[in-house]
This record gives C-alpha cells, structure tokens and sequence, in this order.
C-alpha cells in the first residue's frame, strides 16, 4: 500500500492503535523507497474525528456490505480511505467515521481480497475518478 499511495498521489496514512509497524525492516525494504514520500500520524480514534472535521474529508470506509460499488465511488476533495482488519473489516466505530462505504464486487463463493489488493484497488479507483474530474491534475 505504501508504494500505491505513493503512485496515485496519496499524502500518507493515520494509525490507529500499535498493530502496524511502518518502520519494520521489511516495510521498508518493500516499500522500494516509497516509505520516504508518505507522511505517518499515530492516533486515537477520537483525534482522527476531529482532523477529519476539521479538514472537511469524505470518509469512505471498504467493506464487504458497502453501499457504492468500486466504480462508483463517490468523489470528493480531501478523501480518506478506511481499512479494517483482514478478517474482521471495519469496527462499528469505524463504520460511524464513514459518509460512505464501498465494496468490490467478487465472483460467489470468493470470501475476501487481502488488504493491500483491496487497498490498492480502492487507490487506483479514486485516482482514476479524480483524472476524469480534473484532466489537468
């Protein structure tokens, strides 16, 4: 994920709670150098409601129930993207984050995508979208 941030002109990403160690050797080693060029915070999920009030984003949350299909992901200025946990998606506090929910469409019987494919999938679908609203971005 931290290399398709950085290839779609994502600023960085919020952690919320310790599971995630950007700085681990091999983050940064697979990261190919992108780890550079993104910004981290660490935060509580009470600091990122209020950044996100703040800095007016649309808060778009994945999940498999989501409302909006992949391709219709509704577009906005300043998006953040929402990831749960692999196996158990998004906590209800996360849920209450999000103005909208998205889901990518799977052939039956298919459980789930892991996260980086999800991730990446959702970050290509934004910038796509923002290509089409801005040609000269």
């Amino acid at each position: 994920l931290l290399r398709t941030s950085q290839a779609v002109g994502g600023a960085g990403f919020i952690f919320v709670g310790d599971a995630i160690d950007p700085y681990a050797p091999e983050v940064v080693r697979a990261s190919m150098g992108a780890i550079y060029q993104q910004r981290f915070v660490r935060a509580t999920w009470s600091a990122v409601q209020k950044w996100v009030t703040k800095h007016e984003c649309h808060v778009i949350g994945a999940s498999p129930d989501g409302t909006n299909d992949l391709h219709q992901i509704p577009t906005f200025q300043n998006p953040l993207l929402v990831l749960g946990e692999e196996r158990q998606g998004l906590t209800s506090e996360q849920r209450q984050l999000c103005s909208s929910s998205v889901r990518i469409p799977m052939e039956p019987g298919t459980d789930s995508l892991n996260l980086g494919v999800a991730g990446g999938l959702l970050l290509y679908e934004i910038y796509r979208q923002d290509r089409i609203a801005n040609p000269q971005s």
